[in-house]
Order: structure tokens, then sequence, then C-alpha cells
């Protein structure tokens, strides 16, 4: 028999269902792998022969799931390979109960659930006596039942809310995600100030730090402080330091409160909340860097020279002052030439000595060719009532890069550290985009006339100069989001490697331990480094249970990410609600085979045009292009023109926004008639596809 190479769907548990071309099994789920797919196994009355594990890579509308979850899926065996199974997710499985999350509706007597799936139709019927007093809006949670007509009943076990309450669609994304919003009564014990010794830290409270975030922030966990270096060996040089709140020093290990803290992986920020990792005594208080407040840290002192070159650095686990709470704003008004009565005292010794360490580092970061993506971040503001106030782009300022280069030193200086003394911990891993990614992607930018180098390999500066070159046109917008799709998604991992965005070779995150579960970790893990706490860390950085906390928070971070975001289209659904049969400027941004995606150039609202809306004449699909082609008027359709569309729906339950074409590229999408030739020979082309 001839040896087949190994692959990852090739692996001998892998094997298919004999003699069965669709299996609908039970399965729960035991481990992820490297590429983000999941390990099944099979529940003990599913198993077929000697099967025990599948492989299942979940799709953009499948829920996120977590190891130890169990959930029902179908799986079919591939035609032409006695190896490859496609495996489909159907539903999470509660204590075998099939549960359903959804908006409840009452017509008449008649209630029904409606999905909250974005383009699903699906609804499920509920008898009046399983209503369990739900109202029109209510976001339900049911568990699905059978009835003797075989029609799909459900049974309404719990109401979450309503989407007509103020500030409730984050709600939907909040349970149908499961992410944990509550905290045990054991975690929200009282804190008691810490008493910091400083015979066992390093006193920086005379040093000038100051926070710098947004207007609206509630917790300060980094500060920054810098100065001229006054060694005559480094003319030109300066010293910065970064300041991080010192989370260890209350969130101990396994205590309850670091139990729910990985469980949470990380704080989910929605339009309307924000679900903290930390209780808010610690987020807000103990743990932030607040303003005149004494406060624990692990601080890193940096000396960079004239280029923006680190020369070395040192940690030390201190006490500071921040000497003021500052926004974005302000400081970056300051460095403008306006001042205000905060910013004033601080400009000569503070701010301006950060403003010119910074201009420094831009030398270095120059040579080092980060990946300059450039989206400006969407700003949604909602009145008390929950309704949509505002929808803005906040504009990108010279400060919000400061922070983020200091940041990265940091958070650098943090992965050296680690690695020179061998020490466990976690890595942020970005891996270069795959090849086929970047095939589509140097089809999409050939549509515009653009290419890359022909290299295999390919490098940020490459994908630098093409940013570059589409930054003044039209196209802009469109390519940095092709740019984007190229890469691959950044995770964690207990093995060192690189960062292809950054451009690093090893990077930690050490620089947000309120908010995220690794950089705690990589506190602990400098704690270890240099001895500073025998009793609670362990001395030789033996960390228990590293690979699978990484694989965790990374998917509770993509949870997140798939939360927010769904979350952001609900709200703009409704912010376009009352706009139904309004016309919009926009931009093609994705092409498949069901239809064409679009992003409203206004707000950056993302919506579809589906295929059926083109009902003059089949359009054809060509995947190495990324385009559609008209089979009658030959007109193609590509990613980057420039059109404007009608908005026909738009449905806050699931965030969907569905748009007709009106005008291609200045042009107007004029549908031909159906005449009789035009039909049969649509027909002909419709069947052929089928």
């Amino acid at each position: 028999m001839k040896k087949r190479p190994f692959h990852r769907e090739h692996n001998p548990k892998f094997r298919k269902f004999s003699r069965f071309k669709k299996n609908i099994v039970q399965a729960e789920i035991v481990k992820f792998t490297d590429d983000n797919d999941l390990i099944l196994k099979l529940s003990q009355q599913d198993k077929i022969k000697n099967i025990t594990e599948v492989l299942y890579s979940p799709k953009n509308k499948d829920p996120i799931l977590k190891i130890g979850d169990t959930i029902l899926v179908e799986i079919t065996e591939t035609p032409n390979d006695e190896y490859l199974l496609n495996t489909k997710f159907i539903s999470t499985i509660n204590d075998n109960r099939i549960t359903i999350l959804g908006i409840f509706e009452k017509h008449g007597n008649k209630g029904i659930i409606l999905s909250i799936t974005k383009g699903s139709q699906k609804k499920w019927t509920v008898n009046p006596n399983f209503e369990n007093d739900a109202i029109n809006g209510d976001i339900v949670e049911a568990e699905e039942t059978i009835s003797k007509y075989q029609k799909e009943d459900a049974k309404i076990i719990n109401i979450l809310g309503n989407v007509n309450d103020a500030k409730s669609l984050s709600l939907i994304a909040i349970n149908e995600h499961n992410i944990p919003h509550k905290f045990p009564e054991e975690v929200l014990e009282k804190y008691d100030e810490v008493k910091v010794s400083q015979k066992s830290r390093t006193d920086l409270r005379d040093l000038s730090f100051v926070t710098i975030d947004p207007s609206d922030a509630r917790d300060h966990d980094d500060a920054v402080f810098a100065l001229h270096d006054k060694d005559k060996d480094n003319l030109g040089g300066f010293i910065v330091w970064v300041a991080i709140a010192d989370v260890a020093q209350y969130v101990k290990i396994e205590s309850p409160i670091d139990l729910e803290a990985r469980k949470r992986g990380n704080s989910t920020y929605f339009t309307d909340r924000v679900i903290p990792m930390l209780p808010e005594k610690l987020s807000t208080d103990l743990c932030s860097l607040n303003e005149n407040l004494e406060r624990p840290c692990i601080a890193v002192y940096m000396k960079i020279n004239s280029k923006g070159e680190k020369i070395t650095h040192e940690f030390v686990r201190g006490t500071i002052i921040s000497k003021a709470s500052l926004n974005y704003e302000e400081v970056q008004n300051s460095f403008d030439g306006i001042t205000n009565k905060k910013t004033k005292p601080l400009y000569e010794m503070v701010l301006k000595p950060l403003f010119l360490a910074y201009q420094a580092t831009l030398i270095s970061k120059q040579i080092r060719q980060p990946l300059k993506l450039n989206f400006p971040e969407r700003q949604i503001k909602i009145t008390e009532a929950g309704e949509v106030e505002s929808i803005k782009f906040k504009k990108q300022l010279t400060t919000h890069e400061l922070i983020e280069e200091f940041m990265i030193m940091a958070n650098v200086c943090a992965a050296e550290t680690l690695t020179i003394q061998n020490i466990s911990a976690l890595y942020r891993v970005h891996e270069e985009p795959k090849a086929e990614r970047i095939s589509s992607l140097r089809e999409t930018i050939k549509s515009i006339g653009l290419s890359l180098p022909k290299s295999q390999v390919l490098k940020t500066a490459d994908l630098n100069k093409l940013l570059y070159q589409v930054s003044k046109t039209d196209h802009s917008e469109v390519i940095n989001l092709n740019v984007l799709r190229t890469m691959t998604q950044a995770y964690y991992s207990n093995k060192e490697s690189s960062h292809f965005g950054l451009n690093l070779r090893k990077y930690v995150h050490f620089t947000s331990p309120i908010r995220r579960y690794a950089d705690l970790l990589v506190h602990r893990a400098l704690i270890t480094a240099h001895n500073w706490d025998k009793e609670e860390i362990p001395s030789k950085g033996e960390f228990p249970n590293l690979e699978k906390i990484a694989s965790h928070i990374s998917i509770t971070e993509r949870r997140s990410m798939v939360a927010e975001r769904e979350t952001i289209d609900r709200y703009l659904a409704r912010y376009l609600k009352d706009k139904v049969g309004g016309e919009f400027n926009c931009i093609i941004s994705g092409i498949t085979r069901f239809g064409i995606f679009i992003q409203l150039n206004e707000i950056g609202a993302d919506g579809l045009i589906p295929l059926s809306n083109f009902s003059s004449e089949y359009f054809k699909y060509n995947e190495n292009e990324n385009s559609l082609t008209g089979s009658i008027s030959n007109r193609k359709i590509q990613v980057g023109m420039s059109a404007i569309a009608i908005l026909i729906a738009s449905d806050e339950k699931s965030g969907g926004l569905r748009f007709k074409l009106l005008e291609l590229n200045d042009k107007p999408f004029e549908q031909l008639r159906k005449s009789k030739k035009f039909t049969k020979r649509n027909q002909k082309l419709r069947k052929k596809k089928s």
C-alpha cells in the first residue's frame, strides 16, 4: 500500500466511518491544535468501530467553544479520500439538552423564538405553557424539544434581558459566547490594602511618573517617565521608565480570584459595558496606578541611545506615586503647544522628555519595519436609553503611538529577561502569513495595478511599501483590510517564537495585568527570575499547565473579540434601522460565491449584497481573481470598487445588514431585461451550476 504523507487531517485517529455517509454524533472537546482547530472525543454510545476522535475546524459563524464543552456534530465522509472527514457543528449540548439562545416574539397567541445568528431565518415555536412569562423582545435561553408532529418546538428556561432595554444588546453576545460576567461570592471578598515595605522594594515615588489613557479610562495599569541620559558615552540618549501595576501582589496563585481571572482570560470591552477580568475593587482601585496614590509596581528601566536603540534594561519591584492621570488628547495638545492647568506645569520636565524619547525610537522603528496597518478606531456613543447617539472615527494621535511604542519596548525587555534566565513563560506568537492567503492578496492588488515581490518569504517591509502606495488613494481602506485578512491570528504559547507583525524575534505581554491573564503570568515569571517572592512564586519558574493555559486564554481572547465585534454590529444595525431605503456610499470589501460584502464609508458598518438580488443574470465566482463576472454582460465585480447601495434590511437581533447594489465605480448597475432568450440562458446556467 502506498504510504501517504503525514498531515494533521490524515492522522490514523481520524479514520472514516465505513459504510456511513453522514453521522450525527455527540462529542466532547478535548484539545486545541496549533491551528486552533479542535479535537473531539466521541461519546461512548456514539462510537462506531474503533473511532474515538475526530478533527473539527470551526467556521466563523460557529460559537466560541472551550475544552470540556459537549457538542452535537455531523460527520461526513469526504469523497475519494478514505482518511479525510468533514465535521460540521450543529449545536451545544447541556446535560443532554440542546440549548437555544434567541429573541422571543409574540404574534397573537403564538410565541416564537427567532435565531440570533446573522443571516439565519430559523425559528422555534413555543407552547404557551412553556413561555415562562416572556414578553416581546426578551433574550431567552431555551431547550429544544420535538413535538409529536416533528415540529421544532422550544421551552424557555431562562430570561436574560430584553433587547429594548437600555444598553442590553451586549447581553446577547455575553450569553451566546458564555462569557463569565458575575463574580462568585468567594471572589468578591474584601481586599485590604497591602502594606508595602520599602525594604523589599525599590522606592520610585520621587520620579515623575504619569499615566496617559483614554479620557473615559477607569483603570490605569501603566505609567511612564523619561529623562535625558547624563552619561557622556550616550549623548542624545534617554532613560525611559515603564511602571506596571503589581497585580501579583494582590492576586495569589490558585486563590479564588486567580482561578476566576484564569477562567475569564481577559477583560471584554463592549459598547455598553465592560466585563472585567478582576473585580472592580482591584481593577479600578487597589491595582490601578491612580493619581497621587502610592501603588506597588513592577517597573523596567530602559537606556536608549539617540537612535532609539536599547542599550540596557533592568527590572525592579517598586513603589510609585503617579503625579497625574492624563488623557491622550490633553497630552497631544501640549505637544502641539496648547497646555491646560494640568499639563502646563508638567510640560518641560515630564511631557517634553517623553516626546523627545519617543522621537528617538522612531529611527530604530523605521529600521525594524513593524507592520503599519491603518485602521482608525470607531467610537460609538450611546445614550442612557441605549440608543446610538453618534458614530465617528477617532483621530490617531502621536500620544497613542508614544504609549504603544514604550509598551512594546517594555514587553521586549520582559521577553529577553525570561529567555536569558530560562524561565517558563507565555509568549505572544504571530506566525507568518500562509501561502494561500498571500496568493489571494496578490490577486486582489493585481486588480488595481499593484504587486508584491515574487519571493515566497513575505516581509513586513514589503507590505508596508504596498500600504504606503495606496495610502493616498481610494483603495487605502480596502487594501489595509485585505492585508489584515492575510495575517494569521496571534496566540499565546509556552514555546518561544517570533512575532511577524511587530517583526520581533521574541515577545511577551507584560504591560496589562489588570485586563490580561497572560500578563499576570509574565509578572510571576519575572518575580521568579529576580527571587522577589520566594514564598508565593516557584523558585525555578516551574509553572504547571502553561500549555493548557496558553490554549485556553488564546480562545478566551478570540471569544471576546468576536463578541465585541458582534455587539458593535448590533448597535450599528440599531442605528440604521430607521434608515432602511436610504442610499449609502461604500466600497466592495469582500467577494464570495453567495454575495458581495461592502463597507459603508461614513460609519464603517459591514453589510451583504446577496447574489440572489442579481436576478437579471448569473454571476460566476472566480476564486483566483476573487471576483464575480456576469455571464451575459461580462460585467466584473472586484474588491476595492466604489459603490452606492440601498439598505433593504437591518436586523439588530443578529447585527445583519442587507443591501442592493445601485452603482458600481460611478456607473449605474443596470439590471438586464428578462427576455425569454435571457431567461432560458439564465436557467441553463443555474442548472449547470447546481
